[in-house]
């Protein structure tokens, strides 16, 4: 009996071999173009078919395995303009891994992100969004009124320029665990209201009263200071008086 059982065992392996073989044979009488051979373009090479690939809006096939190199090789390099003018995302879903595609699309949306135009990522939070870069003609009243409203660090109205960038560049954050503004041109946080980003860059570089941070210039600085330690000082009069009791010597590191 137990004999019987195994032979039984063995002569159903048997038939399962014999229908896995025919299938196979059936499938290349099927589909004969499956197995036929073709020029590969980029190694000249005859390959089965089915290993090649076409991209999309060109003619010719080459091996997927190449493809799929050449891609790894130009992410590696972080060319990724090599990669967009040469296949479109189909192409790169069918020749890529799901992960080195995920890395790709990963590395073009962080690309265009950080590319002027319609797109924008917060530079405190960084969560991205869209931009509305549409010519708004006219400003309606309510803008006008926040525009009027607008004062600079001194507290003076802002130029009709200053206005005119503040209205281009000045954006945002639409997260609302977030929602800090800042300066899409230049990435500043908060928006330097009332500068553009070359004269906000001026003015930081510009030197400062010791005492109240001002900005000074030759009207408002101290003239004759007692000692180099004092010769950022301006010319108000609580800093004047700052000025008497202060310590005039400069340490070897350079700080007062």
């Amino acid at each position: 009996m137990f004999a019987n059982e195994c032979q039984q065992k063995k002569t159903n392996a048997c038939k399962i071999k014999v229908n896995a073989k025919t299938l196979s044979a059936e499938q290349r009488t099927s589909f004969p173009n499956r197995w036929m051979n073709s020029q590969c373009w980029l190694s000249k090479k005859d390959m089965p078919v089915c290993g090649l690939y076409s991209p999309d809006g060109h003619k010719w096939f080459a091996d997927r395995k190449m493809l799929n190199q050449y891609v790894k090789k130009c992410l590696n390099k972080n060319q990724l303009d090599q990669i967009t003018t040469r296949f479109t995302v189909s192409d790169l879903k069918d020749i890529l891994p799901q992960e080195i595609f995920q890395d790709y699309a990963e590395r073009s949306l962080k690309e265009l992100l950080e590319k002027p135009g319609t797109f924008c990522k917060c530079p405190a939070c960084s969560s991205p969004f869209e931009l509305d870069v549409s010519i708004t003609g006219t400003l309606v009243p309510e803008e006008q009124t926040t525009l009027a409203k607008l004062t600079d660090d001194d507290g003076n109205s802002i130029s009709e320029s200053a206005q005119k960038h503040y209205m281009e560049f000045r954006i945002r954050c639409r997260n609302n665990q977030c929602g800090k503004d800042f300066c899409r041109s230049c990435w500043e946080q908060p928006y330097h209201i009332g500068f553009d980003c070359e004269q906000f860059r001026s003015k930081q570089d510009a030197p400062k009263c010791r005492f109240c941070s001002k900005q000074l210039n030759e009207s408002n600085r101290v003239s004759n200071p007692p000692s180099k330690a004092l010769a950022s000082v301006c010319t108000d009069e609580l800093c004047l008086t700052k000025m008497k009791v202060s310590c005039t010597k400069v340490l070897p590191c350079g700080h007062v």
